[in-house]
This record gives C-alpha cells, structure tokens and sequence, in this order.
C-alpha cells in the first residue's frame, strides 16, 4: 500500500507540473505486483487510484493471476522471462513438464532457478531465440561476463516449459553419454 500512496503521490505532482500540457489522465490503470491482494486491499488500491485518476478503469493484477496469464499464455514465458520468478517454478514445471524430462533436466533447472529471478531480456537473448526457432541449435558466442550463461539457463528454462529438455553438458563426452 506504502507503493501504491507513492504512485499516486508521483501522479499528483506529474499533473500539477504539467510541463507543455503534456499529461493525460489514462483511460485504465494497472497495477501488477507479486503479491495476492485480497478483495478488501484491492479495493482499497482502486480507491486510491480514483483519487487522483477520477475517470480511470483501475485493474490490480496479483502474483495469482499473473501465474495464471502465463499458464494460459505460454508464449510470454518465452518473451518475458522475469515474469518466471513471480510463482513457484517447482509447481509450473510439474504441471506441463513430463516427469521424467524434469529428472533428466534436473542440473540445468536448478542453475535456471538462480538466474530467472534477476534476468531481463535482451537483443541477445531475443536473437538467440529467433535461431533456435529457426535451427533448433543455438550457439552463443562472445566475450567473458557478457550474459551468454544467463540466456542459456534461461532459454533452457523457457524451452521446459515448452516440453523440450535441458541438459548440462560441460565437455563434449556429457552429451556422447546421453546417448
């Protein structure tokens, strides 16, 4: 709620400085947050919200409902990432994963667990889809600290809850051996 009062707080001075007649009241307000609002506080939300955005539709999505958008929607998995991070990965994973793909996969989830909750996505990330989409292969290249670790746990953790797998493989024999 202290976020919500600083919001309207922000919108009240945008309005009042108003440079150039540049500000516009929005037709909706949406609030997304990782947490379950109960209908009391969400009420409260829109209330606040109306206060200083009086002819605003508010809409408060929690991290419940978010969790749902990505199971009815996979594909923003893939184009939002972060958005991972918002629910438990354990129970998402049970629910369109195959059991045993998540036990052969188990290394590479665990490493993609660490990184889903700081990743944001980038060209790189974005490009290295487009060729795994194309070529079923990816290979990312460039120099050290550049974020290439961080794509692969997190196209690897994307591409499980597609159905694929993922495996680590830190030297050419960890792959012959899969076979």
């Amino acid at each position: 709620m202290k976020a919500v009062q600083k919001e309207a707080a922000s919108i009240r001075k945008r309005k009042a400085q108003n440079v150039n007649d540049l500000w516009q009241d929005p037709n909706h307000y949406t609030l997304l947050t990782n947490v379950a609002p109960s209908a009391e506080v969400r009420q409260i939300i829109e209330s606040t919200i109306l206060e200083v955005l009086p002819n605003a539709m508010v809409h408060t999505l929690g991290g419940n409902d978010i969790s749902d958008i990505l199971d009815n929607h996979p594909p923003l998995r893939r184009a939002f990432p972060q958005l991972l991070s918002l629910r438990d990965l354990d129970e998402l994973l049970s629910g369109v994963v195959n059991r045993d793909v998540l036990v052969r996969s188990e290394g590479a989830l665990a490493c993609a667990k660490e990184v889903a909750p700081t990743f944001g996505p980038t060209n790189a990330y974005h490009r290295a889809f487009e060729v795994l989409n194309l070529h079923h292969f990816v290979v990312l290249e460039g120099p050290p600290e550049m974020g290439k670790t961080a794509i692969a746990w997190t196209i690897a953790l994307t591409q499980l809850c597609q159905g694929w797998e993922a495996i680590v493989c830190d030297e050419p024999e960890d792959l012959f051996r899969l076979q």
